[in-house]
This record gives C-alpha cells, sequence and structure tokens, in this order.
C-alpha cells in the first residue's frame, strides 16, 4: 500500500458516541502523553485498560475494515490515544520503523466543525507528496506505520480538544516475531 486511505462512517452511530462519551466522560485526560521518543507532551487518555472493551470493540471493527483494503491477516499491537488544544503543536513520526505495519488515525470527536483545523497530515517516503485529512468526525486514515505523520493542532478558533485514535497492526507474522523476540512489553495501549 502506497496510499492514503480515507474510511468515512468508520463506526455505526450509537457505538461512535458512546466511543465520545467514554473519552470525555471520566476526564483521565492527563498531559503526560508523546506519541513518539523525544516529543513535547500532549494530553493523552489515562488506563486505556478501563475503557479495554469498548476499545477493543471499535479496534476489531476497524481491523476488519483495514484488512479489506490491506488484503492480509493482521494482529492489533497498539491502541494510542492522542488529544490536542490550540498551539499544541506536533511534530513528524513513524509508528514502527518496518514495513507490513499499519495505523489507523480515527478522529473521536462528535461535533467538530474544520474550520477549527486540526489536519492529519502524512507524507509518503517513496513520492515524497504530502496527504492532508481534514479533521472529519467518524473518519479516519490509514497509512503504512513507517510514513512519517503528525495530527495539526487546533487552531486559535476553537478552545476544544482535539481527539484522535491510533489503532496499529502488524501483519501476522511480523507481529509474533515480535511477541516472541519482545514479550508483552511490545504490545502498546497507552
Amino acid at each position: 500500500m502506497n496510499e492514503l486511505i480515507v474510511v468515512k462512517d468508520v463506526l455505526g452511530i450509537n457505538l461512535f458516541v458512546d466511543l465520545n462519551k467514554t473519552l470525555h466522560e471520566h476526564s483521565r485526560w492527563r498531559f503526560t502523553n508523546r506519541s513518539y521518543d523525544g516529543g513535547d507532551p500532549s494530553w493523552g487518555y489515562d488506563s486505556v485498560l478501563d475503557s479495554q472493551l469498548l476499545f477493543f470493540e471499535v479496534a476489531t471493527i476497524i481491523k476488519l475494515k483495514v484488512q479489506r483494503h490491506i488484503k492480509k491477516n493482521i494482529h492489533l499491537c497498539k491502541i494510542h490515544c492522542n488529544g490536542q488544544t490550540c498551539g499544541q503543536a506536533s511534530q513528524f513520526h513513524a509508528d514502527f520503523p518496518f514495513d507490513d505495519t499499519w495505523t489507523f488515525i480515527f478522529f473521536t470527536e462528535c461535533d467538530w466543525n474544520t474550520q477549527w483545523g486540526g489536519e492529519f497530515v502524512s507524507q509518503n517516503p517513496n513520492t515524497k507528496e504530502y496527504f492532508y485529512t481534514p479533521y472529519i468526525p467518524n473518519t479516519g486514515a490509514l497509512i503504512p506505520s513507517i510514513w512519517q505523520h503528525y495530527g495539526q493542532s487546533p487552531n486559535a478558533n476553537t478552545q476544544r480538544l482535539r481527539t484522535t485514535m491510533a489503532f496499529s497492526y502488524m501483519e501476522e507474522n511480523l507481529f509474533h516475531l515480535n511477541l516472541k523476540k519482545h514479550g508483552d512489553q511490545f504490545l502498546r495501549y497507552t
């Protein structure tokens, strides 16, 4: 896969609203999140494991949608919740340093005006082409995890928190190899 794929209406509306409520009801956002080594902190969802049944249900639905596009058997290896407010800049980073791994960035806010910013920016390393995906609720962007990418912070038109969830999946054989080599610490649910 050498292109960005945008998926609309990722979840049914009831499940999408439940996910958004879970992300906001429990005030579990902490300013200690880092999407990559050396990056400035942003808002992260504390205690993903407390919401694991819902998050894994969402991850399973997304996995099936990803498999439809990449035509490979994959395994979930990372769930990462991220939040940004106005002025919280992010930098380009890659989620994994090898092929056969994909990241699905899911826009989790129910009510978002595209004039507030929050675009997802990615770059194809082969063509050097940049992709700018607007933040649209219940939409996601699928890229190879080796691609450089970042989430643009909201602009000065809002003080709302821009939330996303990143779901990373690895080709089955590569997943089992890494699990054997690194053990449970290889899996990341943050």
